[in-house]
């Protein structure tokens, strides 16, 4: 083949002109019309010369149309005539270009003498660098152009000479070379050109002779083409098999002396000379690699621009022998020992070297489409048109890419080993994306080989890498060859096919639109898919099959919306529950029937869900409208939390929290004919006894057949087992150690059940309510969680002091730290006195204290009963409300607000606190400004407004709280009377004093008592008989001296009376203080203890709004804080 015509310095060549000869006047119109055209000359857009699907695509596109008529493939037959009636046109040195066989180089015969052939070889110094005798060839062939461009002319003006000496000039070139056919055609046209037979010597005639060169000339060229092509093939330097860096692949020095060589030829000399300077004498062999990359790349759009000036294939073909053969030589000189002693430069020559493989790769996939072995579609090609199998034989001189393209075990072989070596050496540089993209031709290879097995093992290792590229339709074509594979192996289907079927349903729904159409014609191209409707089938069988749910993410495959922000649920009139609308649009390519559509709802206020569902659904594919039911009768404001489509497998979308409320803001009003359940502190409560909760259940509705009722709390445990139904009317319950279980319930009744509990020592604690129920013939739950307060209101603590005739019980009665409680009574009982008692307030924490008088005589045990009432503290319902949305800016506003505008109405027996929404929208609204602040506000608001207690309900409602009091019984009662002696009021400190102690002990003992005087030893000193025994019939009577060491207000020493180590219970009759003075002091000191100033505050306040009461009781101490 010749050299192609390439540009040189902005100037158009012809491919054998020489550098310093212009061209000739047909050579110019040629060379003009090719720059003309060559801009605008592309490889997608041009028609080769020889190529004859560019003729075809007029029959090809009647084809598609259905117009495959027998005059379309007489059509057809007629323009293939016509191409390969081109193809036996001149080349550019006047010899028919013949699709002949590849001459094999090892079998010259009738061609080559080897014998005088074999004389030339001998001149080489080395074989394998044969300089000297491509020399001569080169040289025969650029004389044989010259020479039959001579002949021709002669022939034409009839020059007999010329002809004679010309031939004779051939036939001795011929005969050095050994070229035995040709030496004989050219003898001919030597004797021919004398006028004489070659056979018999004798003279013809001109005419004759003209006529007998013709014929040899003719034979000579075939004969010269036949030699030329086994040259060629024996030095294997045909243009598009020859090696890039090779300096004597042609006899470069003889043919620029002799000023023959063509551009094309000279740019690939200067490379190839620069190559071997910088590779195989400076060492820089990755430099070489990488700039021989880059000459093939750019090099070759030059080519491009010719490409109609050269046959079929010519840039593939020379792509992929100058890559392999970069590769080849750059391995030879850069040696084991380099690569290890230089890690560096081996690393960025292994990453050039893969680099190279690929553009191999990428020449031989189009070679293999355009020859019909490998088909035109992904992964092996995507911007190539569709075109015909080229039918023809290979037009290169590349004998291992030309076997490959004749046979396709050949091509897969060579396929698979260029696509395995250059994904090695990206691995072993870390472009482990490129290595996949790589694998995956190979994956592809074999699915459309139908060699399922190896595919399948692929396209596994492939989809588990995570080198895996984030291109869609890749990941498409690699997940739907795993599945193909898998299902074409006829064996069970195991999790690693279940991955790749829901990843592929994953990657599908994110592909955006022109992906999508892409990925369609994709889908169509792949052999043995049955689409997806038969993917969510198998999906569904497998999870059957394995008994398990496989869950999928509901994002891009499905799409729920809601019709607005705040959507508005409805009631039905016939049944408990809310209806809600939803929209769910369906991005899979087909429809589904989903067993269920769920959606989750989550209470802002405690941990309750609640859920809308749909059963048996068509979702078809887009826009589907459903209508959802919550079978729970539950109120409040819910946000989405999580959304369900389940019809074997099961797409879920669970919502953070922080998007909950822009999803979907749910509120849901009170239905009043929905079951209701409440729990509530009895009116009267025994402290002495455990703990005890009223649980009130009503439906207004419909009867209830049977509710099982559960009640659950971290800090309180339920005694089921104990239970008692109130009122039983035709009710009746069962219970166990778990649950309560209530039968024939009317609608419209109130049910109570007492429910005794015990719980740790706590304010409060929630309760969780969950009750199955059945009404109307549908099994219904309903979910609650409450807030059950476990402390008292308030607290009562009773000491008593028992004389010798009475005992003296006090009783300190506080309020908690959260209450406010209003005391309507006190007293002891049994009582019959019937005693007129004002009402007080104790404000929170606040405690007060009542004595009362029992006689010893009375042998019953008493209980200490209070009457009271709590009353709210709205300030700090509203501050509890919003504290943990750090909104305490707005505390005061809010507690004005409710204080002002709320209002009651009362139906069914039950109490509503009305709010007017619009004077409330517009509070907020002035007052906050961002939508999350605003609706926490009215959250806050209606929150408060629920837990208040009517100001409007006429009857005070009273409970009672009792303390069961046991009196102190004691058999011995010791009196003591101790005095000072001369009846001193103040005393000086250490000045002495003497104090009188009279005994006198009543009750049943026997024997003497023992008596002891007991004094804090850092106030007083005491002198005198301070121990001893005396007889409880006598009575005893002593003095003792008294010296005090402290100055204040000081007590009196205390006796204590024994029996035998035992305590005998002590009264002291006139127990007191006296007052120590510094013993010179021109004046007395005292201290006044002043309240402080918020207790001042407090009691002026109440004083004015007349809420300060005093008791009408007799208290014998009573102090406030």
């Amino acid at each position: 083949m010749s050299s192609p015509s390439l540009k040189l310095d902005d100037k158009s060549k012809n491919p054998n002109e020489r550098l310093d000869s212009p061209p000739s006047k047909k050579e110019k119109t040629e060379v003009n019309s090719s720059n003309k055209d060559a801009p605008n000359t592309t490889k997608e857009d041009s028609p080769k010369k020889s190529d004859p699907s560019h003729d075809d695509k007029k029959s090809e596109h009647n084809q598609d149309k259905g117009e495959d008529t027998k005059e379309n493939v007489e059509e057809e037959k007629k323009e293939e005539t016509k191409q390969d009636d081109k193809d036996e046109k001149q080349d550019d040195k006047g010899i028919p270009a013949k699709e002949a066989k590849k001459p094999d180089p090892s079998n010259p015969q009738g061609i080559v003498d080897m014998e005088t052939f074999g004389q030339i070889l001998e001149m080489d110094e080395d074989e394998n660098d044969r300089d000297f005798s491509s020399g001569i060839v080169y040289n025969f062939y650029e004389q044989a152009f010259e020479t039959f461009k001579e002949l021709d002319t002669a022939l034409k003006e009839e020059d007999m000479h010329t002809l004679h000496t010309k031939g004779h000039f051939l036939k001795g070139s011929s005969a050095a070379l050994g070229l035995i056919k040709l030496k004989q055609s050219c003898e001919k046209i030597q004797v021919f050109g004398k006028l004489q037979d070659p056979k018999t010597q004798k003279e013809i005639s001109k005419d004759e002779a003209l006529k007998q060169v013709n014929e040899a000339l003719t034979s000579a060229k075939d004969e010269y083409s036949e030699a030329e092509g086994w040259l060629k093939a024996f030095y294997g330097d045909s243009d598009d098999s020859g090696d890039l860096l090779s300096t004597t692949k042609k006899p470069y020095r003889q043919m620029m002396l002799s000023n023959s060589i063509s551009i094309f030829d000279f740019r690939l000399y200067l490379f190839a000379c620069q190559a071997k300077i910088l590779g195989d004498l400076l060492g820089n062999i990755e430099q070489v690699a990488t700039q021989s990359l880059e000459f093939i790349n750019s090099f070759g759009q030059t080519i491009v621009s010719h490409s109609k000036d050269l046959k079929m294939n010519f840039l593939q073909y020379w792509k992929f022998t100058s890559s392999m053969s970069v590769i080849q030589q750059c391995d030879k000189w850069f040696t084991e020992e380099q690569k290890v002693n230089d890690i560096a430069r081996a690393r960025v020559f292994s990453q050039v070297k893969a680099q190279l493989y690929e553009l191999a790769i990428s020449q031989l996939k189009e070679l293999g489409v355009a020859f019909g072995i490998i088909p035109n579609k992904y992964p092996f090609i995507r911007h190539l048109p569709n075109t015909k199998r080229d039918k023809r034989i290979p037009q290169t001189s590349n004998d291992q890419l030309k076997w490959a393209l004749e046979q396709p075990k050949e091509f897969d072989k060579l396929f698979v080993q260029l696509c395995s070596s250059g994904a090695r050496y990206y691995r072993e540089v870390g472009k482990y994306k490129e290595a996949w993209s790589l694998d995956l031709f190979v994956a592809g290879l074999n699915m459309e080989r139908k060699n399922f097995e190896s595919s399948l093992r692929f396209f596994q290792l492939l989809n588990e890498s995570e080198a895996r590229p984030s291109g869609s339709s890749t990941k498409v074509y690699a997940l739907l060859g795993q599945v193909i594979s898998h299902s074409n192996m006829n064996v069970e289907k195991d999790v690693k096919w279940a991955t790749a079927a829901v990843d592929l349903l994953k990657t599908w729904s994110k592909l955006d639109e022109n992906d999508s159409e892409y990925t369609k014609d994709l889908l169509d191209q792949t052999g043995n898919w049955k689409g997806f409707e038969w993917l969510l089938h198998e999906l569904k069988s497998y999870t059957d099959t394995k008994g398990e749910p496989l869950s999928i993410p509901l994002e891009h495959i499905f799409k729920v919306s809601f019709m607005s922000a705040r959507p508005k649920v409805h009631f039905k009139d016939d049944e408990d529950g809310s209806a809600l609308d939803v929209s769910v649009d369906n991005f899979l390519p087909c429809g589904i029937t989903a067993n269920h559509v769920k959606f989750t709802f989550q209470s802002l206020k405690d941990e309750r869900v609640i859920d809308y569902s749909s059963d048996n659904v068509v979702l078809n594919k887009g826009n589907n409208l459903l209508n959802t039911f919550c079978l729970s009768p539950a109120n409040g404001t819910f946000v989405l939390a999580k959304v369900v489509v389940a019809f074997g497998i099961v797409f879920e979308e669970i919502i953070p929290e922080s998007m909950r409320r822009q999803r979907c803001f749910l509120n849901i009003p009170f239905d009043v004919r929905a079951l209701d359940v409440q729990l509530q502190r009895p009116n009267d409560v025994n402290i002495d006894t455990s703990g005890q909760v009223k649980l009130k259940i009503k439906s207004e509705r419909a009867s209830i057949d049977h509710a099982k009722i559960r009640l659950t709390s971290p800090d309180i445990s339920f005694k089921f087992d104990n239970s008692k139904l109130v009122d039983n009317g035709s009710s009746n319950i069962d219970h166990d150690d778990k649950s309560i279980t209530v039968h024939n319930l009317h609608s419209c009744e109130w049910h109570t059940i007492d429910i005794p509990y015990e719980s740790s020592d706590i304010y409060s604690s929630l309760v969780h309510i969950h009750v199955d129920y059945s009404t109307l013939g549908k099994a219904r739950q309903f979910e609650k969680i409450v807030e059950y307060t476990i402390e008292l209101p308030l607290s009562l603590e009773v000491k008593h002091t028992q004389t010798s005739d009475m005992i003296i019980t006090s009783a300190d009665i506080q309020a908690n730290s959260r209450s406010n409680v209003r005391i309507n009574d006190i007293k002891l009982q049994p009582d019959n006195r019937a005693e007129e008692f004002d009402e007080f307030v104790l404000a929170a924490s606040e405690k007060s204290s009542f004595g009362f008088a029992i006689s010893n005589e009375n042998e019953n045990d008493l209980s200490l009963m209070v009457k009271y009432s709590t009353i709210e503290n709205v300030h700090e319902m509203v501050h509890s409300a919003i504290s943990s949305q750090n909104l305490s800016q707005h505390v005061e506003w809010i507690t004005e607000y409710i204080v002002g505008h709320h209002s009651w109405d009362h139906c069914s027996g039950h109490e509503y606190r009305m709010v007017d929404d619009k004077v409330l929208e517009k509070k907020v609204n002035g007052l906050a400004f961002m939508d999350e602040e605003r609706c926490t506000l009215k959250d806050a608001i209606i929150t408060t407004i629920e837990k208040l207690p009517s100001q409007e309900v006429v009857t005070q409602r009273w409970s009672t709280c009792t303390l069961p009091i046991k009196l102190p019984r004691a058999d011995v009662i010791t009196t003591a009377c101790i005095s000072l002696t001369n009846n001193e009021k103040m005393l000086r400190i250490g000045e002495a004093t003497s104090i009188t102690m009279k005994l006198s002990t009543k009750g049943e003992i026997e024997g003497p008592l023992r008596y002891e005087l007991e004094t804090p030893l850092d106030e007083w000193l005491v002198s005198g008989k301070v121990r001893g025994e005396y007889n409880h019939i006598e009575g005893l009577e002593i003095k003792v001296s008294l010296l005090p060491i402290k100055m204040g207000l000081l007590n009196l020493p205390e006796v204590i009376i024994y029996k035998d180590d035992r305590r005998i219970c002590t009264f002291i009759e006139n127990k007191r203080k006296v007052e120590v003075i510094p013993k010179i002091s021109p004046e007395q000191t005292f201290t006044v203890d002043l309240p402080r100033r918020e207790l001042i505050d407090w009691a002026r306040e109440r004083e004015r709004s007349g809420k300060l009461l005093q008791s009408s009781h007799v208290r014998v101490e009573s102090t406030a804080p």
